[in-house]
């Protein structure tokens, strides 16, 4: 099996993702760089290797392209409209935490896997897909965790 980097590089594209699609499927506008401070605006500093490990993480579960579609769509529902700045390739990006929906409702997740399928991507990059919103979704929810743990010192 070769590495996600070395598919990428043999077809000539990067292993960020295209489909970032809103809960409603339209295209998501963004908040502009001056967009004020808010205690819900968190960034996150996207750490490759982490992600790389979490995409090669998921390869090994052996699921079938179909669930693959429905778990990234399903991680894609959570964050969607928590987005401020995209997921474009930058070393970071602005989520405000306080508009991701731990439990996406059905519809949403079965109205997105039918947008990503009929992009068909690869499974390498479902993979990176995947890995990429579980990472943040983790990062954002355990910064959470331990602020509350925090407190109740």
């Amino acid at each position: 099996m070769c590495s996600l980097e070395a598919l990428a590089a043999k077809e000539g594209t990067t292993l960020l993702p295209v489909y970032m699609v809103s809960s409603n499927m339209s295209s998501k506008p963004m908040q502009s760089a001056g967009t004020p401070k808010s205690p819900d605006i968190v960034t996150i500093e996207l750490n490759m290797d982490a992600i790389k490990q979490k995409a090669e993480e998921a390869s090994k579960w052996k699921n079938t392209y179909d669930t693959y579609i429905w778990l990234f769509a399903e991680s894609e529902a959570r964050l969607a409209d928590a987005y401020v700045t995209p997921l474009d390739g930058s070393p970071t990006v602005k989520i405000n935490k306080a508009k991701i929906v731990d439990n996406p409702p059905r519809e949403d997740t079965e109205r997105l896997a039918k947008a990503i399928g009929s992009k068909k991507p690869k499974l390498p990059e479902l993979h990176w897909f995947l890995a990429e919103r579980r990472f943040i979704f983790e990062k954002i929810r355990g910064r959470e965790i331990a602020q509350s743990l925090n407190r109740e010192d």
